[in-house]
């Protein structure tokens, strides 16, 4: 049944759109020393490193939205627009956990050109569904009426109408008589109107006195002047009464969450990062990591069939390729290491992101996963190098690196199997249960991948032809990383 309950939905669709579209000019123009940098050095960097463009974008739309929201709610743009992110489960502001959380899945709303948001309930999209958020207008902050013909939305405006016309007595009754005539008189100018004229006369069903009658329509044509002789808590109050007095059931659930939707928006507060949140993280990331051990071994499988099978086809053609996307054996590339550190950092970083935020898409994480292996096994087919000393070259940083790579992708297989086969009630459970349950491992990822990146560019090289140094290193990393991630928090229970 199709309801015309405009006033009751918490935003619109065009208004959220425009929101985005700010937030994306800002970021942007944020962006745009990044791109100047890098396309001075164009010229004489091979094409692997053009990905640093999309990889420091990617990264640094998620952190806009995440650092904003996690603090106020909110964005710049949507700010402007009067639009504020409001957590489900509490209603209150959602914080850095569900502010990261909705915006890794930004990436699945951006590879399906947020299509999901169309068919979604109240316009969520998937980083909202994910996270149980919702965005909300500061217009909710206003008494408004749906004007609609279906049983639900008469449901809901003849509770409101009661309400109103309710409050509104009591308020005459405590008012002087002074402050009732100029009451009366400011209001005069809205009785010529024909949309007052139906609404008085809807309204004199209804058990009351021609003041409050003649007050009460008046704010329903005019929803500003509603706002401005009632206080915010009176129409709360208005939508709380509105929901008892109903008739349906799916009439008294939209009073409910608009009245609760409004405290929530009231009720906002700014945060700031905790040390507690990180702490949380380095505690809670075991745990999380014992629930997708299953994925984590298919994950390591799936990564040595491919690099096994790149190593015994050995393509030739592949060889160029490599060496024109890495700059591999060229002699041409000249560097530093600051700045080779922050290019496999933002890669790594935004395949890991990439593999959770677009596991929604299925396909994702196993394309990944294959071609990750796969470039592992045509490298050391392709060295010049014998093969053990070219897996010295990897391990040191292959390690903590590929760790990360298999616990995202091990997340976002974890994902694909609930979006298949939804074990938690239905798809959208199954999905929230997922993200929100692995939050802390996919900070850990990103902990892991820094490591990684300061040992690729700063010790790698210094080691790799000292093979028993190389492997003792590598070795010493896998016994501290897997001993924590195993063995750390046992005696709790999961």
């Amino acid at each position: 049944m199709k309801h015309d309950l405009h006033g009751i939905i918490p935003s619109k669709l065009s208004t959220r759109v425009i929101a985005h579209l700010v937030d994306l000019i800002i970021t942007s123009v944020a962006f745009s020393p990044v791109y100047l940098l890098v396309s001075s050095l164009i010229s004489s960097l091979p094409p692997f490193f053009l990905t640093i463009l999309l990889s420091s974008y990617l990264i640094l739309l998620i952190l806009y939205f995440v650092i904003f929201e996690g603090i106020s709610s909110t964005s710049p743009g949507k700010r402007l627009l009067g639009l504020y992110v409001i957590s489900l489960d509490d209603m209150t502001e959602i914080g850095f956990r569900k502010a990261f959380a909705r915006n890794v899945m930004r990436l699945s709303d951006m590879a399906t050109l947020y299509l999901v948001t169309l068919f979604s309930r109240a316009g969520m999209r998937i980083g909202d569904i994910a996270a149980n958020t919702i965005v909300v207008s500061r217009e909710l902050l206003s008494l408004e009426v749906p004007r609609g013909n279906d049983p639900i939305s008469r449901d809901v405006r003849s509770g409101i109408e009661i309400s109103l016309l309710a409050l509104t007595e009591e308020k005459l009754s405590i008012t002087s008589k002074d402050a009732k005539e100029k009451l009366i008189k400011y209001i005069e100018r809205y009785e010529d109107l024909p949309s007052y004229r139906r609404i008085y006369e809807e309204l004199e069903e209804f058990e009351s006195t021609e003041e409050a009658r003649r007050i009460a329509a008046a704010m329903i044509v005019n929803p500003p002047l509603g706002s401005k002789l009632l206080g915010i808590q009176d129409l709360i109050e208005i939508y709380e009464r509105a929901s008892r007095l109903c008739y349906y059931i799916e009439s008294r659930d939209l009073l409910k969450k608009r009245a609760n939707l409004m405290k929530g928006l009231i009720n906002i507060k700014s945060r700031s990062p905790r040390v507690s949140e990180l702490i949380s993280v380095f505690r809670e990331a075991p745990t999380e990591f014992r629930r997708i051990i299953p994925y984590f071994a298919i994950s390591l499988v799936i990564f040595l069939i491919s690099a096994a099978i790149a190593y015994v086809e050995r393509p030739i053609w592949v060889k160029e390729l490599i060496r024109e996307l890495f700059g591999r054996g060229s002699g041409e590339l000249s560097i530093s290491q600051t700045l080779l550190l922050l290019i496999i950092l933002l890669n790594n970083v935004r395949v890991a992101l990439s593999l959770v935020g677009t596991s929604p898409l299925i396909f994702m994480p196993f394309l990944v996963l294959v071609a990750n292996g796969a470039l592992v096994g045509v490298a050391i087919t392709l060295s010049q190098r014998p093969e053990i000393q070219t897996l010295m070259y990897l391990l040191p940083h292959g390690v903590p690196e590929l760790t990360a790579i298999f616990i995202t992708s091990s997340i976002a297989m974890w994902l694909v199997k609930e979006m298949i086969s939804p074990t938690d009630g239905d798809r959208y459970s199954s999905l929230r249960k997922v993200v929100m349950s692995s939050l802390d491992l996919m900070v850990l990822t990103i902990l892991l991948l820094m490591y990684a990146a300061v040992v690729e560019s700063f010790v790698t090289a210094r080691i790799a032809e000292h093979i028993p140094m190389a492997l003792a290193f590598s070795i010493t990393e896998g016994i501290v990383i897997y001993t924590y991630l195993l063995l750390l928090g046992t005696k709790k229970k999961d």
